[in-house]
């Protein structure tokens, strides 16, 4: 029977790191992360090989209902000033599953990743055809490389028909060397909130950190646990205090991984030794955490160490008080310090990113540069008369607020009033009457500023 307890602290620390074990390979394969659902191409790599991501944008809008959007594969040929860099293929399947550009938005995008070991530099036109029947209009071609806040845009703003490849170039080629500013997918951006992952890996550390602490807490004559005679006490008072210990370890963890590691690739999204940084972390959590239940399994097993410990219980084994305060430790870490500790986490907004300032830009069904605004007379002629600034007595004389040439008040320039201009007795306005008379051939002026009304 004793054999079978020295033996049972193997099993125990063996039985933890396999549920441990196996709880991450769940959430592993289980629950991927979100880029792992998006559509990706690899030029000439692989996910792994390639140095270089690229998130390509395919904005389109209507179709005419003789293109087959079900058979039809979009081709859309990157070129910078002497070469073709890539010809991407836009398959059906990837041209159905677009999603709604916005809410009140009747454009639809089409995204995929690009993985190469070479950069798209230089990037100065693309082209776009398509091999079925119809026509589809294409609004925007975005090239952005997931380390950058800029993207390559093509505004093509045309119905893309099916040509030969001879004659697409000149009828289909539109520049894509403007870059602008594009807000990242928040799955494909870096993000310095933990993933469930980590979060166990994290655990790991704090319930070895348990299993090793409860060793060490075993009551014995000198210090808090000096008092402790019965056993259930002094395996209570080992686990409490080993489980409160644990919590804080797991907070100066997380607040270490976030604040400073993830919080690193976040600012700066940056590449190379912040990765291996994050990712030699966690190596580093899971050593420390073999080592330290690897630790208490020793230390209990054996023989020799409890017996130079002279406890005032003599009823049971020590290593029976070890397994009743690692019960009692991991269930209140995990019924009472985990909950708490979540409640917290959450009121302080830990998990999630801390909001974005950056300024997006507006999102627009045209994308295009606007041109200039269309002139309201009738409503700035109203705004003026209202405030009393306003001198003409006919919108028709109005010529529209004038430009200040000083800190004085903007005024609007008054056009004397023609002598010759009559009023009319007709309830009609002058529009229409001007109107009539220029549909029977009678009127003589050329504007209706100019109209002088119904003769008497």
């Amino acid at each position: 029977m004793t054999e079978i307890i020295y033996k049972l602290s193997y099993i125990i620390t063996g039985i933890i790191w396999l549920s441990i074990s196996l709880l991450s390979l769940v959430v592993y394969f289980l629950f991927p992360p979100d880029i792992y659902y998006w559509d990706k191409v690899c030029d000439k790599c692989t996910t792994r090989t390639a140095k270089y991501r690229y998130v390509i944008r395919f904005i389109f809008g209507n179709f005419k209902p003789n293109f087959l959007i079900d058979k039809t594969t979009v081709t859309v040929e990157v070129c910078d000033s002497n070469r073709s860099l890539i010809v991407l293929q836009i398959p059906p399947k990837q041209l159905e599953n677009s999603i709604q550009k916005g809410e009140n938005s009747s454009l639809r995008v089409c995204r995929f990743l690009l993985y190469r070991k070479e950069p798209l530099a230089d990037i100065k036109n693309v082209t776009v055809n398509h091999n079925g029947e119809g026509t589809i209009n294409v609004t925007i071609i975005e090239i952005q490389e997931l380390s950058s806040p800029e993207a390559n845009i093509a505004y093509v703003g045309s119905a893309i028909t099916n040509m030969a490849k001879a004659k697409d170039f000149n009828a289909h080629s539109h520049p894509a060397a403007t870059r602008e500013q594009r807000p990242l997918e928040a799955e494909l951006s870096p993000s310095q909130t933990l993933t469930a992952l980590e979060y166990i890996i994290l655990f790991f550390v704090s319930i070895n950190q348990i299993l090793l602490q409860t060793v060490f807490l075993i009551p014995c004559k000198t210090g808090l646990c000096k008092d402790y005679s019965d056993g259930f006490f002094a395996a209570l008072f080992s686990g409490l205090t080993a489980c409160s210990c644990a919590a804080l370890g797991l907070i100066i963890m997380c607040l270490f991984y976030r604040c400073c590691i993830k919080r690193t690739l976040y600012n700066k999204k940056a590449k190379g030794c912040c990765v291996y940084c994050r990712y030699l972390f966690l190596t580093l959590c899971i050593v420390v955490g073999i080592a330290l239940g690897g630790g208490a399994a020793y230390l209990t097993s054996d023989k020799h160490y409890f017996a130079k410990q002279d406890s005032n219980s003599k009823d049971s084994d020590h290593e029976i008080f070890w397994l009743i305060s690692v019960g009692l430790g991991i269930a209140v870490y995990f019924l009472f310090w985990v909950p708490i500790l979540s409640i917290v986490a959450y009121l302080f907004s830990f998990f999630s990113d801390p909001l974005d300032q950056t300024v997006t830009p507006k999102d627009t069904q045209a994308e295009a540069p606007a041109g200039p605004a269309p002139s309201n007379d009738g409503q700035d002629y109203y705004a003026q008369l209202t405030k009393g600034d306003q001198k003409v007595k006919s919108i028709s004389q109005y010529k529209g607020p004038q430009a200040s040439k000083g800190p004085s008040k903007t005024r609007i320039a008054a056009k004397p009033v023609s002598k010759k201009l009559g009023k009319t007795k007709s309830t009609e306005s002058i529009g229409e009457n001007y109107y009539k008379q220029l549909m029977g051939k009678e009127a003589k002026v050329k504007s209706v500023s100019q109209y002088p009304g119904v003769k008497k």
